[in-house]
Formats: C-alpha cells, sequence, structure tokens
C-alpha cells in the first residue's frame, strides 16, 4: 500500500530544474538556384515552341501544328516571342526536343 501514496517533498523537491535551453535556430541551407529552362543552344539558338495558330511562316522559319518546336537564332526567337504565338519551352518540352534531336 506504500506504493501508492505521494508526499509533497517527492513533488517540490529542494532543487528547481533550469528548464533547457533552447538549441540555436539553425539557418536554412541555402537554395539551389533554379535555372529557367536552358534557352539557349551550344551554337547560340534559342529553342521556341509555337503554341497556337495554324502556320507560321518567315523567311526560312516555317511553324506548322506538326512541326511547332524549332530552334531560331536570338534574334529571331527575340522578335517572336514578342507575339502570343510563341512562347519558351520549360524543362520536361526542352528534354523531350533534345532528346528526340539525338535520334
Amino acid at each position: 500500500m506504500s506504493d501508492n501514496i505521494v508526499r509533497s517533498s517527492d513533488v517540490t523537491s529542494g532543487k528547481q530544474e533550469k528548464p533547457a535551453k533552447k538549441a540555436p535556430a539553425k539557418k536554412a541551407a541555402a537554395k539551389p538556384k533554379v535555372e529557367k529552362a536552358e534557352e539557349k543552344n551550344i551554337n547560340g539558338y534559342t529553342v521556341i515552341i509555337f503554341e497556337c495558330g495554324a502556320s507560321y511562316i518567315s523567311g526560312d522559319i516555317h511553324f506548322t501544328r506538326e512541326n511547332y518546336i524549332q530552334e531560331v537564332s536570338e534574334d529571331e526567337a527575340k522578335r517572336l516571342l514578342e507575339l502570343d504565338n510563341f512562347r519558351l519551352p520549360n524543362q520536361f518540352e526542352l528534354e523531350d526536343y533534345h532528346n528526340s534531336k539525338e535520334d
């Protein structure tokens, strides 16, 4: 029966425990910069996607629904990206394009 007895000396001992020190906040590791889809190819060309419309022809450039992704010069890319019909590819589209070129 003496096991169930709680004494005041058991509850409040003469020593008070110090609260545990909080560890200093760890700084989050710097996140690596997520780069945009690689716009420039080694040879100075940019990959562009013809997003909407039936076709687009300008000089040597010929975009159609079937041929909707191409490499164009940087100057031509800047001009085309000002139009609503064109956009830069995301990383997956760019990888698919480069993989299809290797085959």
